[in-house]
């Protein structure tokens, strides 16, 4: 019976803990600026044309509600047609636009939060009646680095705190390291890495 106890308790101290990791981060400002098209022909985003599907309604049948964007130089009023797009069309370009850049500039990095409301969009050219239209969108955003978390549970894990957050603290773009652990007395990092959770913020967030 004693044996049966002990091998549940280690198995308890085994399981049970965990860890919550905030690595706080240098991060780099990305400004891009790029031109995109609207066409009502289109029924899907094309990402490499930089174009996303439109619709042409009349004013009375755009509400707040609804997950369109509308942009002041897209409406006629004489005619009384507005043209509008999807604001998750817009997120997913912007999305593949950016990580596109990244890519291209050879860096392992990604944009830490998308803020389409701060997004600037000014209309370049339309034609309502053929249902098309150019924006030029405008953006910045806060770029952070890509790290590998499993390799990084690999190496931290069963270290105690302090050890564990100079270790990670030695990672160039790593400013400051978070960790809580539960129950408190463990005080150390759980071995099995569905125990580890990592977070990461850049300064200032």
């Amino acid at each position: 019976m004693a044996g049966l106890i002990i091998l549940f308790l280690i198995s308890l101290l085994s399981w049970l803990p965990k860890a919550q990791i905030d690595l706080i981060v240098s991060s780099e400002p990305l400004i891009m600026n790029f031109e995109v098209k609207l066409d009502t022909q289109v029924q899907t985003t094309l990402f490499t044309l930089d174009t996303l599907p439109a619709k042409i309604v009349n004013p009375d049948q755009f509400t707040d509600d609804q997950k369109y964007r509308l942009i002041d130089g897209l409406v006629d009023d004489q005619n009384k047609k507005i043209i509008i797009f999807q604001e998750s069309d817009l997120q997913e370009l912007i999305d593949y636009k950016t990580k596109d850049v990244l890519i291209k500039a050879g860096e392992k990095k990604e944009v830490f939060k998308f803020h389409p409301e701060k997004w600037e969009i000014e209309v370049l050219n339309r034609d309502i009646p053929m249902g098309r239209a150019t924006i030029i969108l405008t953006l910045q955003e806060e770029v952070i680095g890509v790290y590998d978390f499993d390799s990084l549970k690999q190496e931290i894990r069963l270290m105690n705190v302090s050890l564990a957050k100079n270790t990670l603290k030695k990672i160039f773009t790593v400013k400051n390291v978070k960790i809580k652990i539960w129950p408190q007395l463990y005080g150390r990092i759980p071995i099995f890495d569905k125990r580890i959770h990592f977070s990461v913020y850049p300064i200032g967030i």
